[in-house]
């Protein structure tokens, strides 16, 4: 947060003739309530609190369509950059694995075939159960971390779905459906934002047919043949690591991998991972979804239709295939519209539904401020979150 809210950080001299943070008489129950307990939240809340606020930390999590639910840390630690990192070292280790034959080693599988480059490749058994078991215990490590780091500050954290009643008061709600009012000098709304889904049938959130970045982390059994819809930097890694993990993905592409990136570089992504055996499917918009069999993992059938003006992307009018997994990442949404910010006079952009700031994160009322990824004009990144309230 800006210089708007420097008041918390304003000191005066104590009986002792030490400086300590000046602390401010008004009649709520706490100095800074924020919303939302991932990286930025936490960075704000530890950051009142060693100015001697009074601070309450709220966050809580909305099981994804397949349930799929986590710990304090917010995306980041819970399923984003630490879990992906943690399966892009998995997958390295497949990679090192693969061509250990041709550096003399025989502990990999006799079975050896030519990869596209030519060289001699090693095949291998992996554990996905293993792997997705080992990542969750080491993020629910951080989680508990989270909540050490919260008691030690003196932050009073609360599992509970909040929403505003008014611009000083929201409503918590936890997993038993007890509420409770309390209020806030200051609120900050630091929520983050949740995957996409489609518009077709099988797409949609309430199909429950596809899964996302939330969910794929922590699935409970091997993915199997995976569709990877999208051509975002998230869709790219994970068709990156799950193919170095051994599994059959094809990317389906509306228009161009990594819009907005270097296309010199988004072309060379590309070439690496076709190298690697990933199928991208160029100019296809997907139009329906269909469930063949349920299981572990379950069967579906694809239908996507050519919508390329350029013939040499692909001579298909139709693409249709059967897959154990698909996996969208088709973009990301920010997680206001059930916080109930009317009643705080708080104002969104009405096209990407995100929380108008000013250039020190105050909103349009002047006691809540917003900051992350549900922010608007503000970078998609977590360590831009947590410099946001210093």
């Amino acid at each position: 947060m800006g210089s708007n809210c420097s008041k918390c950080k304003k000191l005066k001299v104590d009986s002792n003739g030490d400086l300590s943070p000046i602390k401010y008489k008004h009649s709520y129950d706490y100095d800074l309530i924020v919303i939302g307990g991932g990286s930025g939240g936490i960075a704000a809340a530890k950051e009142a609190a060693s100015a001697n606020q009074k601070v309450l930390l709220c966050d809580f999590v909305i099981p994804s369509p397949i349930g799929s639910t986590w710990g304090l840390g917010g995306t980041c630690t819970n399923v984003g950059c630490v879990p992906k990192k943690l399966m892009h070292a998995a997958g390295l280790v497949g990679d090192l694995m693969r061509l250990a034959p041709s550096y003399g080693f025989s502990s990999v599988k006799s079975l050896m075939k030519k990869s596209p480059g030519g060289m001699l490749r090693g095949e291998f058994e992996h554990n996905w159960k293993q792997l997705t078991k080992d990542i969750q215990n080491h993020i629910h490590s951080l989680n508990w971390k989270f909540k050490v780091t919260c008691n030690e500050k003196k932050i009073e954290y609360m599992n509970v779905f909040a929403k505003f009643m008014d611009p000083h008061t929201i409503k918590t709600r936890d997993k038993q459906g007890e509420t409770k009012l309390v209020t806030g000098n200051h609120i900050v709304v630091a929520i983050g934002g949740r995957p996409k889904y489609l518009d077709i049938i099988g797409g949609r959130e309430e199909d429950a047919y596809c899964i996302t970045s939330d969910d794929l982390f922590s699935l409970s059994y091997s993915p199997g043949k995976v569709l990877v819809i999208g051509a975002s930097y998230i869709a790219l890694e994970c068709a990156g690591f799950l193919i170095s993990l051994n599994f059959e993905v094809v990317v389906l592409v509306r228009s161009m991998i990594l819009r907005g990136f270097d296309q010199n570089m988004a072309k060379r992504i590309q070439l690496h991972l076709q190298s690697l055996g990933v199928l991208f499917m160029i100019g296809f918009e997907p139009t329906k979804i269909t469930k063949l069999e349920d299981g572990t993992p379950p069967k579906f059938e694809l239908l996507a239709t050519n919508i390329s003006k350029e013939e040499s992307k692909s001579n298909l009018s139709v693409f249709k295939d059967t897959f154990n997994t698909i996996l969208l990442a088709i973009g990301r949404h920010p997680s206001t519209s059930a916080l109930n910010l009317d009643a705080a006079n708080v104002k969104l952009n009405k096209d990407s539904g995100k929380i108008i700031v000013n250039d020190a994160d105050q909103t349009s009322t002047k006691n809540i401020y917003s900051l992350g990824d549900c922010a608007e004009g503000r970078r998609e990144l977590a360590p831009l979150a947590v410099g946001s309230f210093h």
